[in-house]
């Protein structure tokens, strides 16, 4: 990650073996190879970086992508963006180890799992929240409208919401 400035302000490097059956299953598109790296910043401007590395042939990807973190004012309740997965491992106090995300929000098994991941900052530690919330169709058509209330007891409270239950299709 560097800041606006073009200065490195933070990194991470990881090894993962990917291993197959044969030599035509490394060029199938249809394999997914998922992994998430975090990183807490400040609202600001940032590119991230991410480079690539084959081990066995050392080719490299490179993608760029500027960020921009939007500052929250402490006036009020704040809600980050939403992640969408299909895959996570939870602890059996069902605390999140690892979120895979769905980069491409579309669920083409409507037997599997899915869930939408997010935090929320609350305006002091002691509120409790009321959580409304929709989900449309394509056509923007409401096919789910519901409400929760949730307790927080700290600055930031993640919040995972099942979204199997309630679709049934595809897409």
């Amino acid at each position: 990650i560097f800041d606006k400035k073009g200065s490195l302000i933070a990194e991470k490097s990881v090894r993962k073996k990917i291993t197959v059956d044969s030599f035509e299953a490394t060029n199938d598109r249809n394999l997914q190879n998922r992994l998430q790296l975090s990183f807490e910043l400040i609202p600001g401007e940032y590119k991230l970086v991410l480079n690539l590395t084959d081990l066995d042939t050392q080719k490299n990807l490179r993608r760029e992508k500027e960020l921009h973190l939007k500052s929250f004012g402490f006036n009020k309740i704040a809600v980050s963006e939403i992640l969408f997965a299909d895959y996570l491992v939870q602890d059996s106090l069902n605390q999140i180890i690892e979120i895979f995300p769905n980069l491409d929000r579309n669920f083409t098994d409507p037997n599997s799992f899915f869930w939408a991941f997010f935090k929320i900052h609350p305006m002091n530690s002691r509120d409790s929240l009321k959580i409304t919330y929709t989900i449309t169709d394509a056509l923007d058509q409401a096919i789910v409208r519901d409400e929760q209330k949730v307790f927080t007891t700290n600055n930031v409270l993640p919040y995972l919401f099942d979204l199997s239950k309630h679709i049934k299709a595809p897409g």
